[in-house]
């Protein structure tokens, strides 16, 4: 049996960004407000607080954050400039 590789052998570096900060802002925001009923804002401080965890919005709130590293790492580049 052949030995795999260790994954980080196959990351290649992220160099640029999809979309910009507001892109993605917009983007997030019209997911929050498809799935949950909120704003992205909104959504960000539910999050955090953990008012998901045992909510029968739990599993449409998982649609919306799987966008949160999205948003916080365009949002670091941007103010990184």
């Amino acid at each position: 049996m052949q030995a795999v590789a260790p994954a980080r052998d196959y990351v290649a570096e992220d160099t640029s960004a999809p979309f910009t900060a507001e892109e993605s802002r917009q983007l997030f925001d019209a997911t929050a407000r498809q799935y949950v009923g909120m704003s992205g804002d909104d959504f960000l401080r539910a999050w955090d607080n953990g008012e998901f965890a045992d909510s029968d919005a739990r599993d449409r709130a998982m649609r919306v954050a799987i966008l949160i590293p999205m948003i916080r790492k365009t949002s670091a580049r941007e103010k990184s400039r």
